[in-house]
Order: C-alpha cells, then sequence, then structure tokens
C-alpha cells in the first residue's frame, strides 16, 4: 500500500482539491511524462479500471483507455523527423498516478502500471485512442506447457552428519491448472 503521508484522511475531505492525474510511457530506459512532455499536456482523457482480487481463485486484470492529442502529428511512426514518433506501439509500458493538489502541493499515487494494446491513430480529428491492462493480465493469460508447473519453494537443509541426511521442506501454492 502506498503512503499517503503527509496528508491526512481529513484533507481528503476538504473542498476545492484541484485533481490530478500523470500518464507516463516508458521509452528508452525512462518515463516519459505526456502530462507535461516539453511543457505540454498531451492527455486528452483517461479512463481507468482497478482489478484485483474478488471472489475467483482466478487473477482480474485492471484495464485503462487514454486519449492523446496529435495535433502536430508528431507521436505519428511515419512522422520523418519527430523524435516522438516511436512512442506509441503494442506493448509499450504504462503508469497512471492519480491524486490531488492539497495546500498548493500535487500529491499522486499509482494506480495502474501496464502495458498498451495496438494504438489507433486518427488523421480526422488529430488523436491517438489506446487502452490496455495491468500487469496481472499477463498473468492470466499465461499458459503452463508442463502438467507438473510447479508455484512455490523448495528449501533443503542438511543435518551436518552426513550427505544422505538432508531435509526437504516444499512450500506449495495452489494453482489450478486448466
Amino acid at each position: 500500500m502506498q503512503n499517503i503521508a503527509p496528508l491526512i484522511a481529513s484533507d481528503f475531505l476538504a473542498a476545492a482539491q484541484e485533481p490530478i492525474i500523470i500518464f507516463e510511457i516508458y521509452v528508452g530506459g525512462a518515463w516519459i511524462n505526456l502530462t507535461d512532455l516539453a511543457g505540454k499536456n498531451y492527455v486528452i482523457d483517461v479512463s481507468i479500471s482497478l482489478g484485483g482480487a474478488e471472489m475467483t481463485p482466478n487473477p482480474i486484470a485492471g484495464n485503462w483507455s487514454a486519449t492523446i492529442s496529435n495535433e502536430d502529428g508528431i507521436f505519428h511512426p511515419d512522422h520523418p523527423s519527430s523524435a516522438y514518433k516511436d512512442y506509441f506501439k503494442a506493448g509499450r509500458k504504462i503508469r497512471i498516478w492519480i491524486g490531488a493538489k492539497y495546500g498548493g502541493v500535487n500529491y499522486s499515487w499509482q494506480r495502474i502500471i501496464g502495458y498498451m494494446e495496438v494504438p489507433r491513430f486518427s488523421i480526422d480529428d488529430r488523436t491517438i485512442s489506446f487502452s490496455g491492462f495491468d500487469y496481472m493480465q499477463r498473468l492470466s493469460d499465461t499458459q503452463f506447457k508442463k502438467p507438473d508447473a510447479y508455484w512455490g519453494s523448495i528449501s533443503t537443509f542438511s543435518t551436518g552428519k552426513k550427505p544422505s541426511d538432508t531435509i526437504t521442506v516444499t512450500e506449495a501454492v495452489s494453482v489450478a491448472v486448466a
């Protein structure tokens, strides 16, 4: 769980806070903030649905969608000279933070870390629309190749007397493999 300090619960109930959303993509080994790229906010809209545990043993992935302004075409992969032309492609890592301004200070907390699906470039309204999932989806999509797939840990302890006097402790994790 993320810490909310120095804020306290009553701060969240006070009036007149300014909501904040930060949308980042991972490019070239660094997180790029699209809400403040070269001093400009390119994010038009972001929607998130958080995943997590429910009344099922199966993982439940969170999902998200976003619309980005591409008014100058700088994000299009066919742009001849833009430094940003490779920013949007399937599989790109993303982070979404939400928060608010309290007492003139911005506070934000990471809510989604995941990846984007194939972006859709619209020439007519000069936008990019795309969506994706948090990393729980990768776990949901994983299919085991062996019937004896094992998630757990094995520790071997020696009694120190002779090599055959060892004890193996196995901590199993229940996983249903269909």
